[in-house]
């Protein structure tokens, strides 16, 4: 049995192909969202998802080679979070009582490690994101969508409820025991221009 030659325009069209339908299947699966190729699917407004609440900064290690920038190519800042499950320019509130950032908004502008199913809110250092630690199992509201880098507009930008005496207490006791900069690695961005 003797096998076809194949020319090579012919071998070219092949591996075209391969390629386009290897890019459908991941595209169109749960691994396009993960890899970034297709956007996670809006929720309709309203929609309260229960989450659990982490928080980053800018550093090196947390983020990627460019800590200053996020997954939708603004500048990072205050009121910015990362998660997967929701599209980028998702607006969400937490509307959680028991939450430390009860009330707080923020838009979806970044992207976590695809093994992180949370809501990763930015923070300016390192020692404030261990600070605010986790929270499991928070409500978290749906409330608009808008372009990334639009959040500036929207009125209540941040609004972070204040911290109880004893948690002030624990954070500070906590802060006086640790002995390491944690904010050594951090990266200034406030000097970076939002082009957003």
């Amino acid at each position: 049995m003797r096998v076809p030659h194949l020319n090579k325009p012919a071998l070219i069209s092949l591996i075209t192909l391969l390629v386009i339908i290897v890019f459908f299947v991941i595209s169109s699966s749960q691994w396009g969202v993960w890899l970034g190729v297709r956007q996670p699917p809006k929720v309709p407004v309203g929609t309260i998802l229960t989450m659990n609440l982490t928080a980053y900064s800018s550093s090196p290690y947390q983020t990627d080679a460019n800590p200053c920038q996020t997954a939708a190519g603004t500048t990072v800042r205050s009121g910015i979070a990362a998660t997967n499950l929701l599209p980028l320019g998702t607006v969400v509130q937490v509307t959680d009582v028991n939450s430390q950032l009860n009330n707080s908004r923020y838009i979806i502008e970044d992207r976590t490690n695809p093994r992180v199913a949370a809501l990763d809110v930015w923070m300016p250092s390192t020692q404030d994101a261990l600070n605010y630690g986790r929270e499991s199992q928070v409500a978290v509201t749906v409330i608009a969508y808008r372009k990334p880098g639009d959040f500036a507009r929207m009125d209540g930008i941040e609004k972070v409820a204040p911290l109880g005496f004893w948690r002030r207490l624990s954070l500070l006791l906590r802060a006086q025991l640790q002995q390491p900069d944690v904010n050594k690695y951090d990266v200034d961005c406030s000097s970076m221009v939002n082009d957003g």
